[in-house]
């Protein structure tokens, strides 16, 4: 068991005398030593970045992840935009054809003497219409189209019809008549100030005229304070008379 043992382990040849024994395997020293005592904060502060930079760069990736699945499912701005209903225009031969204002309705006056009134909007509309359509006849002539192939709300039959004037409601019937009436109120309130003031500025008005007006003037002030002074007197003696005779 012993000779089993020594045959084993391998014979290493002795160290001569006056020799060291050198290991078999070679140390690699690092390539970098650093010294034992670091710098606690700055070594901190380099932590931090190192962690604040991965926290940064894991929410953007976040972020980029979210939108990119948000963008695949939510629906495009175009389909979220609600979309405008526009009236198709009437054409013929290339020529639009204007299409007439609508009255408004009788709510729609507020009856407060607006300095822009629904209805004077609707008979601007109504004016600027009219032009149009007559540009649109006169370009129609020129092409030399029959009126007859024409649409049947252009034609100059129709055009040449009287036209039926507005039915207007009761209330607008009575707030102009108001109107008028005010009018009316104040135009000859202003002509009588005229007059008066034509009068006072007469130079034919003679000297004794204005001297008999003047007197006479005051004879109606004289009249007037003596009036005032008998009821005075009156109403005195009465309370004397009370006072006197209340005991009987």
């Amino acid at each position: 068991m012993q000779h089993t043992a020594r045959l084993a382990i391998p014979r290493l040849p002795a160290p001569r005398r006056g020799r060291i024994a050198i290991c078999s395997y070679s140390t690699r020293r690092p390539r970098r030593v650093e010294p034992r005592a670091q710098d606690l904060s700055a070594r901190f502060q380099q932590l931090e970045r190192t962690l604040r930079t991965k926290e940064t760069l894991e929410d953007q990736l976040a972020d980029t992840h979210h939108v990119r699945s948000s963008a695949n499912l939510a629906p495009s701005s175009q389909d979220i935009q609600p979309r405008r209903l526009v009236k198709p225009s009437r054409m013929f031969h290339g020529l639009i054809i204007p299409d007439k204002p609508s009255e408004p309705e009788a709510d729609e006056c507020c009856m407060s003497g607006c300095a822009v009134c629904v209805y004077d909007l609707y008979d601007e509309s109504l004016q600027s219409y009219k032009e149009s359509l007559a540009a649109v006849r006169a370009s129609l002539a020129k092409m030399d189209i029959p009126e007859a192939d024409w649409p049947a709300d252009i034609r100059a039959e129709s055009a040449s019809t009287p036209s039926t004037p507005r039915e207007k409601s009761v209330a607008l019937s009575a707030f102009e008549e108001m109107e008028r009436q005010l009018l009316e109120k104040r135009t000859q309130q202003a002509n009588i100030a005229a007059s008066r003031e034509e009068k006072l500025r007469d130079p034919n008005q003679s000297e004794r005229e204005r001297t008999l007006a003047r007197q006479i003037a005051l004879e109606r002030v004289k009249q007037m304070r003596e009036k005032k002074a008998r009821v005075t007197l009156k109403d005195v003696y009465e309370a004397l008379r009370w006072i006197t005779f209340s005991n009987r």
